[in-house]
């Protein structure tokens, strides 16, 4: 029988890749920009 194996990745130093990232917010809708946003803090 197979089984499925679930494994939590905690994130240290050594997977963690810390980038900034500038984001134009000229022009742009709140609701919009907020939803980029999220989606680029996500990853």
């Amino acid at each position: 029988m197979d089984t499925l194996s679930y494994k939590t990745i905690s994130a240290n130093k050594a997977t963690v890749n810390k980038e900034w990232v500038l984001v134009d917010a000229d022009g742009q809708n709140l609701g919009r920009l907020a939803s980029k946003v999220a989606k680029l803090l996500r990853g």
